[in-house]
């Protein structure tokens, strides 16, 4: 009896310590985001600042992608600038963006490096596999047809 309880002792911390590590991340609303975990969806990071003419001009596209396809892909904007999450909420209500923008950059957790350019455009499949990186504004039909393909 003594050793299954140091296993399941040993068990139990290591459940804790690996949640410990992940990292969290929330949306601009302080609604848990799960990047880890998207299964039969597909994952697009939009990195964006509100500086940026060709952003500025691609929000809407990524809006209506996001509109039309959020049952099976899931949309997430990276401000550049990485502003408070008042700032974030603000930014979201001006601009009308309907998906969620995270309040955290996930670059290192998504292995993505640094972005050298905006707006920069990261799509995964459903099985968390980086399939395109998409530099400069896209068009919604653009996104449309990399999900279409499957690749």
């Amino acid at each position: 009896m003594k050793k299954f309880s140091s296993i399941l002792l040993l068990f139990l911390l290591s459940v804790v310590f690996t949640a410990c590590q992940r990292t969290q991340y929330t949306d601009q609303n302080g609604n848990p985001v799960d990047l880890d975990h998207h299964p039969g969806k597909w994952l697009v990071i939009n990195y964006w600042a509100p500086w940026c003419e060709p952003c500025k001009k691609e929000l809407p596209e990524m809006n209506h992608f996001y509109l039309t396809h959020q049952n099976h892909v899931l949309v997430y904007g990276v401000d550049y600038d990485h502003p408070s999450v008042a700032q974030l909420q603000a930014l979201g209500k001006k601009l009308g963006l309907d998906y969620p923008l995270l309040a955290k950059d996930p670059a290192k957790k998504l292995k993505i490096g640094d972005v050298q350019g905006l707006p920069v455009t990261y799509v995964y499949n459903p099985e968390g596999k980086l399939v395109k990186t998409l530099v400069g504004p896209q068009k919604s039909s653009n996104l449309e047809a990399i999900i279409n393909s499957g690749n």
